[in-house]
């Protein structure tokens, strides 16, 4: 299934920041099997007369799945995106999108030639007027129907592959939380007859570069619908907190006093609807989340089983997941042993400091944060975005490697990590801050001469890993070479992130 998820996310990093644009939706476009869009700019397909991209032959992977997908043929998220579209924009230079109308991340300007640097902040050191702007935010792409995107609400299928097109409008906001429903959906097999073990964004190591991606394009539309090309996600650092303390009025909403199940009639989010969280019901019908609502947000945080979830993460067990020196290991999936990303993901259990009852196993860094929020508005395994944690959570776990447990040294020595050739998702990842830290990370308040040496050698080193991958995996990598377009700055921390830049 890595080969399968990388292929999906290859081809939304370069064609669309959803899964089918408005503009491609059309009887048209769908039987004729191609999504190449004029920009609006000269009005040719891909923005051809202005040199931004040309629309050309999708080129897929002939790369078998994975053993655990016996199937072929019957979910159209095999080799994406050619059961919709056999042709698509693929832009040139620093331009991206499904038209070539957008700037790769960490570019901008008319030409996409201006380097830009954002920076994601700890929810608590925002500002009253910083933090509400940011709500403010969520809120507008809540209520605000995407110009761009469209959700299908029918399989290719159910289509007639496209002959009679079945789409929904759906926000900027309810966007995203589709995407990772459809990412992560059972596969649908007729008669009622689903297969459950199948997703394209988790249990294998395309997960944190999945996420990754998903959270830069999430921060991309809302700097296209408020015009505020400086916005990040703010994350949410839980380590060792006793409570959920961003769990309030003041930030994500807090108890409703009626029913411990409901956020705080005074919270900004009280009155939001959520939507795919019936799995259950759409695998009884054959049919796809069509994006209508289904009742308010839930959320009881510390309403959990705590023999199993005593707390959320401690410092402590995010030290030991970092001391995990593999990527990825073994069957490369929820079975992974010693794999830093199954660890991460909390799909596998390891002894911790040689106890061995069931209490004592622990790394579960997502499970404990997911059950300790006790997230009842979904049967759907893996949490939605619908639930306003959700961002700043995966905000924090793409990219807490980088954090410091503390920020008292004022020149921590960078520890790297051993590099395999199973560690290319890890190395994409990477592509965020080029510091492969364990404990530490580069912390300065200006690019000095030692971080730019730092990032001359990591340069060196994964062009020396890159080389010694597959083709197919270097190709992997060459389409997230832009420079990163975010970085982390933790409590009194800059993590000041360089560019990979490949040939």
């Amino acid at each position: 299934m890595l080969l399968a998820a990388l292929s999906c996310l290859l081809w939304s990093f370069r064609t669309s920041a959803g899964h089918f644009p408005r503009a491609c939706a059309s009887s048209k476009s769908l039987t004729e099997k191609e999504c190449c869009p004029p920009w609006p700019g000269d009005r040719s397909p891909c923005g051809r007369l202005s040199g931004r991209g040309s629309c050309q032959d999708v080129v897929l992977s002939t790369a078998p799945l994975g053993p655990q997908f016996p199937f072929t043929g019957v979910d159209d998220r095999e080799s994406w995106p050619s059961i919709f579209y056999n042709r698509t924009c693929q832009c040139f230079g620093n331009f991206m999108g499904f038209n070539c109308g957008s700037c790769k991340f960490g570019f901008r300007g008319p030409g996409c030639t201006e380097r830009r640097l954002l920076v994601r902040r700890n929810i608590f050191d925002l500002s009253v007027p910083e933090k509400n702007k940011f709500l403010a935010y969520l809120t507008l792409a809540k209520h605000t129907t995407s110009p761009d995107y469209v959700i299908p609400t029918g399989t290719s299928g159910q289509m007639n592959h496209g002959a009679t097109p079945l789409f929904n409008d759906v926000t900027v906001y309810d966007l995203f939380v589709w995407m990772h429903y459809y990412v992560s959906r059972d596969t649908l097999l007729g008669d009622s007859e689903v297969w459950r073990d199948i997703d394209f964004a988790h249990e294998a190591p395309g997960f944190l570069p999945w996420h990754r991606l998903f959270l830069l394009l999430w921060e991309q539309e809302i700097q296209k619908l408020t015009g505020d090309e400086n916005f990040t996600i703010p994350y949410w650092d839980w380590r060792d907190a006793e409570n959920c303390d961003v769990c309030t009025d003041e930030y994500m909403g807090g108890r409703n006093p009626a029913n411990p199940n409901l956020l705080s009639p005074a919270s900004f989010f009280s009155s939001w609807q959520i939507i795919c969280s019936r799995l259950e019901e759409y695998n009884s019908r054959q049919a796809l989340c069509n994006g209508t609502s289904e009742g308010p947000l839930l959320r009881n945080p510390g309403n959990h089983d705590k023999a199993r979830t005593p707390r959320l993460p401690s410092s402590a067990d995010v030290e030991f997941c970092l001391s995990l020196t593999q990527y990825e290991s073994g069957s490369m999936d929820k079975a992974a042993n010693f794999s830093f990303r199954n660890t991460l993901e909390g799909r596998h259990r390891l002894p911790i400091r040689g106890k061995a009852d069931t209490q004592n196993l622990a790394l579960d860094i997502l499970s404990l944060w997911h059950l300790t929020m006790e997230m009842k508005f979904s049967l759907f395994l893996f949490p939605s975005p619908s639930l306003l944690n959700f961002f700043m959570q995966n905000s924090f776990i793409v990219s807490f490697i980088f954090l410091p447990k503390d920020s008292q040294e004022s020149s921590p020595t960078p520890q790297f990590k051993s590099i395999n050739s199973s560690a290319l998702s890890f190395l994409i990842v990477q592509l965020s801050c080029p510091y492969m830290t364990t404990r530490k990370t580069i912390a300065s308040t200006r690019q000095t001469f030692v971080g730019k040496m730092m990032s001359l050698l990591f340069n060196m080193l994964s062009r020396l890993v890159i080389t010694s991958l597959p083709r197919s995996n270097r190709l992997l990598i060459s389409w997230l070479q832009s420079p990163s377009a975010v970085i982390l700055e933790p409590r009194k921390t800059v993590c000041y992130c360089f560019p990979i830049y490949l040939p």
